[in-house]
C-alpha cells in the first residue's frame, strides 16, 4: 500500500507519510483494522477487506494471490450491497 497527497505526487519514504486504513473481516473471525503507511504490506488470508485514505490523499492498493489454487472468489458484503445501487 502506498499513500500520497494528491494523485500526482509520489509518497515519501518517510514513516510520517499520511496513513491509510485497512479493515478485514469475516464470519467467525475477529475484525482487524490497521493504519498503514507508504510501502507497508498487509496479509489478508480470508474475508472481506477494505482500504481508504483521508480526503485529498491517494492510496495505491495492490492485491496479489499466492498458493497452489489461485481463483478469485469476489463477493460483496451483503450488508453493504446497497452502496452499489444506482
Amino acid at each position: 500500500m502506498d499513500t500520497s497527497p494528491g494523485t500526482d505526487t509520489p509518497a515519501s519514504s518517510s514513516r510520517s507519510s499520511t496513513p491509510a486504513a485497512t479493515r478485514s473481516f469475516a464470519a467467525n473471525t475477529p475484525d482487524e483494522t490497521l493504519s498503514v503507511r507508504a510501502r507497508d504490506t498487509v496479509l489478508v488470508p480470508r474475508g472481506y477487506h477494505t482500504v481508504s485514505a483521508p480526503p485529498g490523499y491517494a492510496v495505491y492498493y495492490l492485491n496479489v494471490m499466492a498458493g497452489p489454487a489461485r481463483a478469485w472468489a469476489v463477493a460483496n458484503d451483503p450488508d453493504h450491497e446497497w452502496t452499489l445501487a444506482p
